[in-house]
């Protein structure tokens, strides 16, 4: 090379341009992250591919076994939403927009999560009056709790505020005058 000629930095033209990846590559990329319902599947590969990439993609996923069945993937996202804390209603509206079948009502365990909720939020407040306990129960309705646990949950969070209030003032301990 000649001194007075400047180095090419450029990339070298053999290097191959990156092509767009198929319907069925980007289908695995998405399960590979995380296990998807066929209708979330087929609304993301849409935005990007044509019915019938999609359909064919879809094809292979199901002749390969890739999809989970729909009741145990449906069973899956319930756990993990469960242990977030949510409602059996907002459960199952989250199933229903991703094509999923809706899960059946544990009363025993959405009463704890309810409870669990409650006892988190009202521990600061000094009495459990009307406001609190609409505030308990908007808190509830909005994270998909039913009126028949909102119920029982605000219930049971009184009956421990009026046993806590007795035991204070058995003690000698009660804040009034």
């Amino acid at each position: 090379m000649a001194m007075n000629q400047p180095f090419d930095h450029s990339p070298k033209k053999a290097h191959r341009e990156k092509s767009k990846p198929s319907a069925n590559e980007k289908l695995m990329d998405y399960l590979a992250r995380r296990n998807h319902s066929e209708l979330e599947l087929r609304q993301k590969l849409l935005k990007t591919f044509s019915q019938e990439e999609v359909e064919r993609a879809l094809q292979i996923a199901r002749e390969n076994r890739w999809l989970l069945p729909d009741t145990e993937l449906s069973a899956q996202v319930a756990n993990e939403l469960h242990r977030k804390n949510k409602g059996l209603r907002f459960i199952n509206q989250f199933l229903k927009t991703k094509g999923l079948p809706p899960v059946q009502k544990d009363s025993q365990e959405e009463l704890r999560k309810a409870q669990s909720i409650l006892k988190a939020k009202l521990a600061k407040f000094q009495s459990f009056d009307y406001e609190v306990k609409k505030r308990a129960q908007r808190l509830l309705a909005n994270r998909g709790f039913d009126e028949e646990t909102i119920r029982a949950a605000i219930l049971a969070e009184a009956a421990t505020w009026s046993s806590s209030a007795n035991a204070k003032s058995e003690d000698g301990w009660s804040d009034e005058p």
